[in-house]
């Protein structure tokens, strides 16, 4: 006889939260990626998550909304300014951080993985997804 674990289902809903990552690329350019970047992350929100958006195009997410950002994701990596002078409030209170340079100095190691997660915690405990708009 197996017996069902009936409190499965509330473990899961009360366990700890894990953040998730979605990274969006597109095969080509005018394939209707940034609305569907903006549009994915805004129905997210709707639904109760949380959400970053780090984009690494260069400014399309912030053109698109009408967002003028002053600095981006390299700016935070150097020392020379701090997350929240980066990110970006957009519409339906989603996070948006302008990467791309900060996203190349990833790639090609200038930085680590680790150094981004440590100047995200400020915010990534309050995250429940990170939309990564690639290029």
């Amino acid at each position: 006889m197996t017996m069902v674990d009936q409190a499965a289902g509330l473990r899961r809903l009360l366990g700890p939260k894990r953040l998730r990552i979605a990274p969006i690329v597109a095969a080509s350019a005018g394939m209707g990626k940034t609305m569907f970047v903006i549009n994915f992350a805004a129905a997210a929100q709707r639904r109760g998550l949380k959400v970053l958006v780090l984009d690494q195009t260069y400014g399309d997410i912030a053109d698109a909304l009408g967002l003028r950002p002053r600095y981006d994701l390299l700016h935070v990596l150097n020392g020379d300014c701090q997350l929240s002078s980066v990110a970006l409030r957009g519409p339906d209170s989603v996070w948006i951080i302008p990467a791309p340079r900060g996203i190349d100095a990833l790639v090609n190691a200038r930085f680590n993985t680790a150094h981004l997660c440590q100047l995200l915690e400020p915010i990534s405990g309050e995250l429940d997804l990170i939309v990564v708009n690639s290029l």
